[in-house]
């Protein structure tokens, strides 16, 4: 930037200068006169609150201006610091060239300061015209009085009124009072209440001072009749023998009703015994129902388990003697046959254990039965027919002893010779088994040699 442009933005800065001051004298003389005029027309305008409104506005907007005004001197004062010396040009054109950069970039941005500076001093005046002429037409309009007799009697009547209104208000204040505590003592005397009009057209209702001064009557009428009254004529012997046998009947009657109660109680407590035998015993019985179930099942199985085992047993070692026999040319022996006929036996052995778990699975069932019959007698406590119900436990009874007896006879007879006859057979089916292991050493040693 040349020092052209920095001359023409200080002139600008005057001129601007130049017309603030012009604009602020008027303001000021303005202000003055106004304030002058106010002061003058102050008893003639007592009311032109409007008017006072607008004065503190113009000063407030005249101190803006003042204020911006001192803002762009400083503004001024640090350019003008800023400004190189002359002996500053003599020593060379690099320093100078900096200091024009440096001035060039503070003039530019207080050239956009001042510019806003200017807006805002435009609009502040435009405010103030505005402010003054809206002054002046409320003055115009208004045409107040300049009587000062007639305001001053204007005033002393608003007062007067203003006091007669604040002792009507004191007045409402202290009647509302009053009516709020007649309205709680009527609350008191007559109960909650909606409204007034329908109570007051309740002809029939009494206050309590009336009920009171009634009851109060009343009473003494009673006094005098209790004192009026003789006394009473004594109980004939009739009535007394009347009373008395009332009375017997009663006890005797409360007696029986006693010795009742305690019979249904001691009914009650060997009915609660009896169920607790009941319950005991069919907890006895499931629990023996369940240990003889388990050994059944673990006789059987065992003997299953054997038979199986020897037959498999069995079938190898022919099987094997077959191979060896016909790997020789040997004819077939005699003990093969026996071992046949063993091995039928084994079967029907087997055949008669399968029926013998079927009668066991029966006899089971037949005890389960039993036991949902003893949870239904437990379940029966209020029967009614006691011979009914002691005849049902005693078959109950009797038939848990057969189905035990049964149970203990087949354990002796048939399980017994079962296993007396298993176990005699397995311990042939041994010695047949030595036997061929013997005779299937004698094939191998030849074959060996």
């Amino acid at each position: 930037m040349s020092s052209d442009d920095e001359d023409s933005g200080m002139r600008d800065i005057d001129a601007f200068e130049k017309k603030l001051k012009h604009h602020r004298g008027t303001i000021l003389e303005e202000s003055g006169s106004s304030s002058d005029e106010q002061i003058q027309e102050a008893p003639f305008s007592a009311y032109s609150n409007d008017n006072v409104k607008l004065q503190t506005k113009v000063k407030l907007l005249v101190q803006q201006v003042v204020d911006k005004e001192k803002e762009i001197d400083s503004l001024r004062s640090v350019l003008g610091y800023a400004k190189p010396e002359p002996e500053e040009y003599e020593y060379g054109g690099d320093f100078r060239d900096q200091k024009l950069m440096e001035l060039a970039k503070k003039v530019r941005t207080l050239q956009v300061a001042l510019e806003s500076e200017k807006n805002r001093a435009a609009r502040a005046m435009e405010e103030v015209n505005r402010l003054r002429e809206d002054a002046m037409k409320k003055e115009n309009t208004k045409g107040w009085s300049k009587n000062a007799v007639k305001e001053d009697a204007s005033e002393r009547k608003i007062q007067g009124l203003e006091k007669s209104l604040q002792e009507l208000q004191a007045k409402h204040m202290s009647t509302k009072a009053d009516l709020k505590k007649a309205k709680n003592l009527l609350k008191r005397e007559v109960g909650e209440f909606e409204n007034l009009d329908a109570l007051s057209k309740n002809e029939t209702w009494k206050g309590r001072a009336q009920q009171i001064e009634l009851l109060k009557s009343r009473i003494n009428d009673l006094k005098r009749q209790i004192g009026k009254k003789t006394e009473e004529p004594p109980m004939t012997a009739q009535n007394t023998i009347r009373v008395e046998g009332t009375a017997d009947e009663r006890r005797k009657e409360i007696l029986g009703l006693q010795e009742q109660l305690n019979k249904t109680k001691e009914e009650l407590d060997k009915h609660k015994k009896k169920s607790q035998g009941y319950s005991s015993r069919l907890v006895a019985l499931e629990k023996e129902n369940k240990e003889i179930r388990e050994t059944h099942k673990v006789q059987i199985k065992t003997l299953l388990d054997k038979t199986e085992n020897d037959d498999k047993f069995i079938a190898e070692l022919k099987n094997e003697i077959e191979r060896l026999r016909k790997s020789k040319g040997y004819a077939r022996l005699e003990p093969i046959s026996n071992n046949n006929k063993e091995a039928a036996e084994l079967k029907w052995q087997i055949a008669n254990l399968h029926q013998t778990l079927h009668q066991m699975q029966q006899e089971l069932d037949e005890k389960n039965k039993i036991i949902e019959m003893f949870k239904n007698v437990g379940e029966e406590d209020d029967m009614q027919n006691e011979v009914e119900y002691k005849q049902k436990i005693q078959n109950l009874e009797g038939e848990i002893k057969r189905l035990k007896d049964t149970e203990k006879k087949s354990a002796n007879s048939e399980d017994a010779k079962l296993i007396k006859d298993l176990s005699s057979q397995n311990a042939r089916l041994r010695n047949k088994v030595n036997e061929l292991t013997e005779e299937l050493g004698k094939y191998r040693k030849p074959k060996e040699n």
